[in-house]
Parts: structure tokens; C-alpha cells; sequence
């Protein structure tokens, strides 16, 4: 008892907010050209420096442009905060 919630209850709730479901990794395969492996290995880096997997819509825009520097991610970004 306490008033803190149990290490294993905050871990649940961090996995569940930061895994990607199929339907995800799917619509970012058909929008990147990538394979669903690459886009998963990509996830785990991303979460490797935002471990709690949230970030600003501008932060994350920021990101995705270091990734893809010729790419318009600004749809993306888009479609990803349009999820929550």
C-alpha cells in the first residue's frame, strides 16, 4: 500500500504507450518504402533517446528531418499526432 503506483504498473503503461501496433507499422512501411523490420529497429533507437516515447509534434518534425533530410515529414508527423 502507498501512495505511489507499483514499478510493474508504470512499466505496463510504458509499453503499451510505446509500442507500435500492426495497423502502424504497416501505414509506415507504405509511406517510408521501408520493411516492417527496419521500421521497428528505428523505433527502438528512437526510444533508446525518448524513453518515455513523448515528445512535441516540432520535436518530433525535428527528428524525423535528421532522419530523412530530403523527405517532407511533416505529413507524417501529422498522422502520428493525429493517432492520440
Amino acid at each position: 500500500m502507498g501512495q505511489r503506483p507499483s514499478k510493474l504498473f508504470d512499466e505496463e503503461i510504458m509499453n503499451n504507450f510505446t509500442d507500435l501496433s500492426c495497423g502502424q507499422i504497416q501505414y509506415i512501411c507504405q509511406q517510408t518504402n521501408l520493411i516492417d523490420k527496419e521500421v521497428s529497429r528505428r523505433h527502438r533507437e528512437f526510444l533508446k533517446f525518448i524513453r518515455d516515447g513523448r515528445m512535441t509534434k516540432e520535436q518530433l518534425t525535428e527528428y524525423l528531418q535528421n532522419i530523412w533530410p530530403n523527405g517532407n515529414v511533416l505529413n507524417f508527423s501529422d498522422y502520428l499526432f493525429d493517432l492520440w
